[in-house]
């Protein structure tokens, strides 16, 4: 028997549970009442009936792949898989956790299949995850973003090793689907593969002297989540940024006067915003102003009360739960963030049923009069939360 296993919840949503399994591996759960008391069990089977869609599969599968060309071939049934669950009606919020358990999944295997070629690291190291992998958001149509915190007994002649490491991985990941940072933010990149200590120091800089490559830089490196390796590097980094960000007033003012210049993609008169040149003329950036937007709210506002959540539904919940967040502004910023999502992945699922690349960019023709509707609905909300952070941080506080 397993000892104190993992459990599920009877009043959890079938899609909850399901996202639990994938980010564990595991194939059966027992269910208890709220009272504590067992159930019974769910298994992948219960869930869903075809092993080609099932992410919990898809995930055996990819542990269970011995090179980085199985891992690849194996990866190609996750956007199939997404289709599927939009035409299941499963929630935004839903989808991008398994999105990014699969993703982990294939980070975690070709970090193993790389110490299996390079051999084991000479010292301690965590590989993380940044940006919508790290909350636990990923869409389709995501790059890589990762870094190495290494522990800081590091030396000089381990350099080769972790340089080594990080590019088979990295190059990894661009063969099973996930293309290169186009800003290099990456393990490769021999200032996001640093010690410890380098980090603290970094994280300080940042939140000390903060200038618009801090902000820039902030807004990929604060959001943050452990994949493989030890653990505890990260949770000493952790620790040392959130003790200092809420007291941090410049770099949260600074923090906030990007985030309320992405404006949502919406006009004075309520209408849309679209794109007037390149091959994305004429549609909606449904990334930048919609889902960025909120996500680059929610960060702020967690960073403001020092709160560990990355996920950003988690955000907003915690900055409600904190008081730095009304209950109704914070109920419709979390409706209004999964709207916003739920249009994008049904965007990329329309997509992939048409054999297409999926993106971020919406056409208004393709919404139905609801969509549209609800969508300035979405964004003015988005907006009005923007203004209220804007007097919180005022602009007075950057000089």
């Amino acid at each position: 028997m397993s000892p104190d296993p993992s459990t599920g919840s009877a009043d959890a949503l079938a899609f909850q549970i399901l996202a639990e399994m994938t980010s564990r591996n595991i194939h059966h759960l027992p269910i208890l009442s709220p009272d504590g008391t067992p159930e019974g069990v769910i298994t992948t089977t219960d869930l869903m009936r075809l092993e080609q869609t099932n992410p919990i599969y898809l995930v055996g599968d990819i542990t269970q792949a011995q090179d980085v060309s199985a891992v690849a071939e194996v990866s190609k049934r996750l956007a199939p898989i997404v289709e599927l669950l939009v035409t299941q009606d499963a929630s935004a919020e839903d989808i991008g956790r398994i999105v990014t358990a699969v993703g982990d999944a294939v980070e975690r295997r070709v970090l193993g299949l790389a110490e299996a070629h390079l051999g084991p690291p000479p010292v301690p190291y965590c590989w993380v995850s940044l940006g919508s992998r790290a909350r636990q958001e990923q869409a389709l149509a995501a790059d890589q973003d990762n870094a190495l915190i290494l522990d800081n007994d590091v030396r000089p002649e381990h350099a080769a090793y972790f340089e080594a490491l990080a590019t088979f991985v990295c190059d990894a990941l661009v063969e099973c689907g996930y293309p290169s940072c186009p800003g290099d933010v990456m393990a490769t990149n021999p200032r996001w593969r640093v010690p410890l200590s380098q980090w603290r120091t970094e994280f300080t800089t940042w939140l000390t002297e903060p200038v618009p490559d801090a902000i820039l830089r902030a807004s990929i490196f604060f959001d943050m989540r452990p994949i493989y390796g030890d653990p505890r590097l990260f949770h000493k980094l952790r620790k040392h940024f959130l003790k200092h960000a809420p007291s941090s007033k410049l770099f949260l003012a600074h923090l906030t006067k990007r985030a309320i210049e992405n404006e949502p993609p919406l006009g004075f008169f309520r209408g849309f915003v679209l794109e007037k040149q390149g091959s994305n003329r004429a549609t909606l950036d449904i990334k930048r102003g919609g889902v960025g937007a909120v996500v680059e709210l929610a960060r702020v506002l967690a960073l403001s009360i020092g709160s560990r959540a990355v996920n950003t539904q988690t955000r907003i919940a915690a900055a409600v739960d904190a008081g730095a967040l009304s209950p109704e502004r914070g109920q419709d910023l979390r409706d209004a963030f999964e709207f916003i999502s739920y249009v994008r992945l049904r965007h990329q699922a329309a997509q992939v049923r048409a054999g297409k690349d999926t993106d971020n960019f919406v056409a208004p023709d393709d919404l139905s009069s609801f969509e549209k509707r609800h969508l300035r609905e979405a964004f003015a909300i988005v907006r009005s939360a923007q203004s209220s952070l804007s007097h919180r941080y005022p602009s007075t506080y950057i000089s």
